[in-house]
Order: C-alpha cells, then sequence, then structure tokens
C-alpha cells in the first residue's frame, strides 16, 4: 500500500514471511536480453527494487484470528529479496532501496523541532525524506529499471486483486506504461498458474492517486520533480509500482500467506523483468 506521508502504528506480532503488451507473455520464458555491443555489453543491466515501507511505518497489515499478524513492510521485504536472488541467477546487477527493517541509504532524519515550531515543515517530512532517499539511490546507482514492491489496502474488505501504477507525464512514460502492463500481465498469469484467478485492476495513471484541495498529486517514486510538494528529484529510468493483492480481503491475504504462491508472484515478476527488455531491446 503506498502511503504518503508516513503513518505509524503500535507494535504487533510479526509473521514469518517466506523468503496488453507489445508480444505474448509467453516470450518472457527466454533468457535476459542481449546487450548491445561495444562498452555497453560489459555493463549487466541494473534492476532498482524498492520494498516499500519500513522502520516505524508498517504500511498495511493483514490480521487473522489464530495466526500471527502478516506487516506489508516485511511482506514486500521478502519478496523483494527473493526476487533480487533469482534476478541475479539470471545475470542482472539487483540493488535495493532497503535491505533490513529502516528506512533507504542516505536517508536523514528531518528536525522535528524545527519541523514542529515552523508549523508545517519547510523542508522534507519523514516519509518524504526516505523516499527522496529512495529515488536518489536509484539515480546514483544508475538503475535501467525500477520496481516498488507494495500490496494493498482499503476502507472496504471487499476491495481485492492486482494493480499496478506508473506515470505517463515523464520522458520515460512510454515506457513506464509499457512496464507497468508487462507486470500486471506477468503476476496475474502467475497467479492463475497458481490456481488463484486475482482480480485484474489494471494498470493505473499515477497523477490520479490522490487528489486534494482540486489538485492532483503524483506517487513519489514514480512522478516528476515538484519542489511544491517537497519532491526535488526524480527516478530517472522506466518505473512503475505493483500493488500484489489486498492484505485485508479474504482470499487474497491468505493467498499472500502461501509460500507457494508467493513464490508464483515473485516469478511474475522475475520474467516481467526479462520480457520489458526483451520489448525495449528488442
Amino acid at each position: 500500500m503506498v502511503q504518503e506521508p508516513a503513518a505509524t502504528s503500535a507494535p504487533v506480532e510479526q509473521a514469518p514471511v517466506a523468503a496488453t503488451t507489445p508480444e505474448p507473455a509467453a516470450a518472457a520464458q527466454s533468457a535476459v536480453a542481449a546487450e548491445p555491443s561495444g562498452a555497453a555489453a560489459a555493463r549487466p543491466k541494473t534492476i532498482i527494487l524498492d520494498p516499500g515501507h519500513g522502520g516505524d511505518e508498517i504500511g498495511a497489515a493483514s490480521a487473522i484470528a489464530g495466526l500471527p499478524n502478516l506487516l506489508e513492510k516485511d511482506s514486500n521485504l521478502a519478496f523483494a529479496k527473493r526476487l533480487r536472488e533469482l534476478l541475479e541467477t539470471d545475470g542482472y546487477r539487483v540493488l535495493m532501496t532497503r535491505e533490513t527493517d529502516g528506512r533507504a541509504p542516505g536517508f536523514t532524519r528531518p528536525d522535528q523541532a524545527a519541523i514542529s515550531s515552523a508549523g508545517t515543515p519547510e523542508g522534507l517530512t519523514v516519509s518524504r525524506s526516505d523516499l527522496q532517499a529512495r529515488v536518489d539511490f536509484a539515480n546514483e546507482s544508475r538503475g535501467d529499471l525500477f520496481l516498488s514492491l507494495h500490496s494493498n489496502d482499503s476502507g472496504s474488505l471487499d476491495e481485492n486483486g492486482v494493480e499496478v501504477w506508473y506515470c505517463d507525464d515523464r520522458e520515460v512514460g512510454q515506457r513506464n506504461s509499457i512496464w507497468a502492463q508487462i507486470v500486471l500481465e506477468h503476476v496475474l498469469d502467475a497467479l492463475r498458474g497458481y490456481g488463484y484467478p486475482a482480480t485484474n485492476r489494471g494498470t493505473k495513471e499515477d497523477r490520479y492517486f490522490r487528489v486534494r484541495n482540486g489538485r492532483n498529486f503524483h506517487i513519489f517514486v514514480l512522478g516528476p520533480p515538484n519542489p511544491e510538494a517537497r519532491h526535488p528529484r526524480a527516478t530517472m529510468m522506466p518505473a512503475a509500482l505493483v500493488e500484489n493483492l489486498f492484505m485485508r480481503h479474504a482470499r487474497d491475504q491468505w493467498v499472500l500467506r502461501d509460500p507457494a504462491a508467493r513464490e508464483a508472484i515473485t516469478q511474475g515478476m522475475r520474467q516481467a523483468v526479462h520480457r520489458f527488455f526483451e520489448w525495449q531491446d528488442g
């Protein structure tokens, strides 16, 4: 679940977590697309995985009577670690915006006293400082592709399924849209193969993620820079944010707790990476 600014919650017991595109999705079974000849061929593609939330920002949570709670921040991190393992065996260079239950590398906590005395922060809030650190890490690492991993939540327990967000209002807007569609198709295909026909909630343009006082606000890690919204720098590579099922839906949350389902979702994201580069470099 995308959450801006950060939400805090009382500590809860945590559950263990098992670590339309240009061509048909089946083409994703092939190996990593070849790099161009020359100097570029020596550098493997760099994938930036962004496990959403962390630290005191837990995101959504699944609570089932008699079982430990499953926190979104932990689920996201487990997905990212397993996906990194798979992609590294495929020859990619894979970096994560966080590898522990904490904030991103380069995160600097704002001076809360200054924020409180000012009434409204003149700089970045804690959550936005963390998100900006993730963006900066992706850019400084020369990422070729960015995927933010989340699971969803809603005020309605009937909401379910998979959706993928992207930003069209960027220089790489078309690639963002195609990347989002590829991720969506492969995750849904993987879940069908597992035996769970998850609801297809589609791809969503992030300018409609949040509307406040008649103004639209992008998702921080996807959208363009906006100094007025305390967002000085943006990701410079194709990027998408996937919401892998709903943490509190009656069926989705059971699927998210099943190691076999989690592996299927991860394999779907893995194949999506292959497929995107086949399309882009082909």
